[in-house]
């Protein structure tokens, strides 16, 4: 059967969700005693499925993380573990010590044998800031971007900067998410890009836009003052949020979806230096 809005009502309770759990991430001192719940209700869900899953005692205590809830990107499924429960899949955790002839050498001594190797130890994101773009980018009065995202990773909303007029980036400094949907996000950094795109061809004097440098620090501003009140900038946070690992975070976003969303709703051309 096929109940009209039932999918959207679906839809919307997962979205909801995973928009409380945001709480978790936050330390702000009037939600403490709801983020440690939220932390609990995890740990105890994880906890619960990892007896029902993983009969191996040893391979159970090292799943459960031992770090703070958030500082790994949190991924919902309901197969993964079933999956390293099967017969024909054996989870090693000892390390590599070599890849040899016919396989690989673990650090306890054994000998695999295989035929594939999968090489999967994730991805850069905005850890390595010279990774972040893929192709040179230059400015006004001969800027180059690459080398000034070395220094710090700004950006107006995410989105545009200041000194580069007409260039969007869709998941530029601090608008990933650690708890929700990234296409959510990018729906939003689309939106206000297509707006701002039909927002100028409507004028034919304009031939450029080019974000405020005072709004771009303020905004940039209050992000790391939100940034701060987060699991993710605490020091003993290392994952690939950070600059480096442990530095300053530049991927993740401080906002909940709804205010991410929000927040990029409508462009607003007086927030831009007009160049005709």
């Amino acid at each position: 059967m096929n109940l009209p809005g039932i999918r959207q009502l679906n839809r919307f309770i997962i979205f909801s969700i995973h928009e409380v759990r945001f709480i978790g991430f936050r330390r702000y001192p009037l939600t403490i005693k709801l983020s440690n719940l939220i932390k609990y209700f995890y740990k105890l869900s994880l906890n619960r499925n990892l007896v029902k899953y993983i009969d191996d005692d040893k391979l159970r205590q090292h799943m459960m993380p031992d770090y703070e809830l958030g500082y790994r990107r949190v991924i919902p499924s309901n197969a993964y573990l079933p999956a390293l429960s099967r017969d024909n899949v054996d989870v090693d955790i000892s390390g590599i010590e070599a890849i040899t002839p016919t396989g690989i050498r673990t650090k306890d001594g054994k000998d695999i044998p295989l035929d594939i190797i999968v090489y999967a130890t994730g991805y850069f994101a905005y850890t390595n800031i010279k990774k972040m773009l893929s192709f040179q980018v230059y400015g006004r009065d001969g800027r180059n971007l690459n080398s000034e995202w070395e220094t710090e990773a700004v950006a107006y909303k995410g989105i545009t900067v200041s000194g580069y007029p007409n260039y969007f980036k869709i998941n530029g400094p601090n608008t990933g998410t650690g708890h929700g949907s990234q296409i959510s996000y990018m729906e939003a950094m689309v939106n206000y890009t297509v707006d701002a795109i039909g927002t100028v061809k409507r004028d034919k004097s304009i031939k450029a836009i080019d974000v405020r440098s005072d709004l771009q620090r303020e905004y940039m501003t209050k992000m790391k003052n939100a940034m701060s009140s987060t699991v993710w900038q605490n020091g003993s946070c290392k994952s690939f949020y950070r600059k480096g690992k442990t530095g300053e975070v530049t991927s993740l976003s401080p906002e909940s979806v709804v205010n991410f969303i929000f927040s990029r709703k409508w462009f607003h051309l007086r927030d831009y230096q007009i160049l005709k």
